[in-house]
């Protein structure tokens, strides 16, 4: 079985309005240290969003000034695998009110060539993320889809598919039959999103998902806990400790559950992970390092001083 590739998904505070007492990061700072620290107790991967301005302005407002900050911090503290959250497209098609953006109606807001992430993470269907203060809508057609690969392909960016229910796989196979997507396939597997996109935190749930997995894909669950998702952090342990069990791969950390336990604010993203870890080891499956998930995503080597 291959070595263990634990993501950590550092820091999003969308959907936290209004909780106290979490420990998220927020300036590029902090979310680069807590990459430091998460890529010592095991991650190999860190999914990443804007930061916060220096003024305490909330993510979507740095701009490419942000990321390329957040970048440099990260790629100076660690040889850990970067890839943008999904936010960080070149054109994000992105609806923060009740109503729908209508198809086809984006603006290119970043160039991969300059923020140069490793991966990015693509959704593969339609989300609706239902939030305190309000909804969120994200759409994407094929013909954005065909573009954005063309554009991960032309800058050498691996694409990070989520799939947030069955029919993301249609989708797929649609991009695979364009000869747009190159194997191996990086999918993360979501469940428990509050909103209509995903499914429950099952095994069941998992397993019809996997009877649809391609030939040549890499997947990993991540579960939504708390105040972004359906599921507990029993729920969210069950999902991991079974992907671990079946050579699946994990993703943990603040965007997706800032609890250690169900009300309890984890300490850091490291604490996460270092949990992940010690379960993989105790079922005898070792951790990758960065450089050996690099070596199994298909990834470049990372360049010397890089």
């Amino acid at each position: 079985m291959d070595k263990l590739i634990i993501t950590c998904a550092t820091a999003w505070e969308e959907g936290y309005d209004g909780v106290q007492g979490l420990n998220v990061p927020k300036t590029a700072r902090e979310i680069a240290d807590s990459v430091r620290r998460a890529r010592d107790a095991g991650a190999s991967v860190a999914h990443v969003h804007e930061p916060h301005s220096k003024d305490g302005t909330p993510p979507h407002s740095t701009g490419v000034e942000g990321w390329l900050e957040v970048a440099e911090f990260i790629r100076q503290r660690s040889d850990i695998v970067y890839e943008h959250g999904q936010d960080g497209r070149p054109y994000f098609p992105r609806q923060l009110t009740s109503r729908a953006r209508p198809p086809g109606q984006t603006q290119r807001t970043f160039d991969l060539g300059i923020e140069k992430p490793e991966m990015i993470a693509f959704s593969l269907n339609a989300l609706d993320f239902v939030r305190v203060q309000r909804h969120i809508y994200i759409h994407g057609t094929r013909e954005e889809f065909e573009r954005d690969m063309r554009l991960c392909r032309e800058k050498g960016v691996k694409p990070a598919f989520e799939v947030w229910n069955s029919g993301s796989f249609f989708n797929l196979k649609w991009l695979e039959d364009q000869g747009l997507v190159d194997k191996p396939y990086w999918l993360t597997c979501f469940f428990a999103g509050r909103g209509g996109m995903s499914g429950p935190a099952t095994i069941d749930e998992l397993l019809a998902r996997l009877k649809l997995m391609p030939d040549g894909a890499m997947w990993q669950v991540a579960v939504w806990c708390g105040v972004k998702g359906r599921a507990t952090t029993r729920d969210q342990l069950a999902m991991a400790a079974y992907a671990i069990a079946m050579g699946g791969h994990v993703r943990v950390g603040m965007e997706d559950n800032p609890f250690f336990w169900d009300g309890v604010p984890a300490e850091s993203n490291a604490q996460m992970v270092e949990r992940i870890a010690n379960i993989a080891r105790q079922l005898g499956r070792e951790i990758a390092s960065p450089d050996e998930a690099r070596k199994m995503l298909g990834l470049s080597p990372r360049s010397a001083g890089v």
